[in-house]
């Protein structure tokens, strides 16, 4: 039920930039690591952090996690994944590097909009100064925090079991919430829902994330 309950917000954005692919390689690559093909795994995070940047947040829980039994497994992962980015990217950056930075560059300089807690802050009259440098520093923050907690608990190689949580961290201070930020949030939530009471919390919010889109 909790899957079909996804169906209506995934149809809503589905088609909405290039996440759906990115998605695809990012469940890819946590199959992947699960069973322990770090080379292949790191690939596949690396095809979609070029086609969208935000499976670039597990890169370091993975690294960490390889790294917990082996030191050159984890180098090599860190290697694969670096590479493949660059192959993928250098040519563009080298013919077109302002339209290849663009992304970068729009992301940073966007003020907050509908749907973003900066902008709940500022309909309570609380006053939000460079909220530029503010992002990026309750990013970091917020990501290191998550990071610190995952590193603390053993997730046995299961990367899919702590991928919701720097993401939905992220998106949650982002200076916007897109549609499409649901796709990543259903589909990596999907995979960690198993008790009755997170099963109903799941449904709930994605009945009211689908009155949201």
């Amino acid at each position: 039920s909790d899957v079909c309950s996804s169906d209506l917000p995934i149809a809503l954005s589905m088609f909405i930039n290039w996440d759906l692919l990115a998605i695809l390689c990012l469940c890819i690559s946590l199959f992947l690591f699960s069973r322990k093909k770090y080379n292949f795994s790191a690939i596949f995070l690396a095809i979609g952090t070029a086609v969208k940047f935000f499976p670039i947040l597990l890169l370091i829980p993975a690294f960490v996690e390889i790294r917990k039994l082996n030191k050159r497994k984890a180098n090599y992962f860190a290697f694969n994944f670096i590479f493949i980015w660059t192959v993928i990217n250098l040519p563009f950056a080298l013919t077109n590097f302002s339209g290849w930075s663009y992304f970068f560059r729009f992301n940073f300089n966007r003020n907050y909009s509908y749907g973003s807690i900066w902008e709940l802050i500022n309909i309570f009259g609380i006053p939000i100064f460079n909220i530029n440098l503010l992002n990026t520093f309750s990013a970091f923050l917020t990501l290191f925090l998550i990071y610190f907690f995952i590193f603390k608990i053993n997730f046995h190689h299961k990367l899919f079991t702590v991928a919701f949580y720097p993401f939905s961290l992220f998106f949650i201070f982002n200076k916007v919430y897109s549609p499409q930020y649901s796709l990543w949030l259903i589909v990596l939530s999907s995979l960690i829902v198993k008790k009755r009471a997170e099963i109903i919390f799941y449904i709930v919010w994605v009945f009211f994330d689908s009155i949201y889109q």
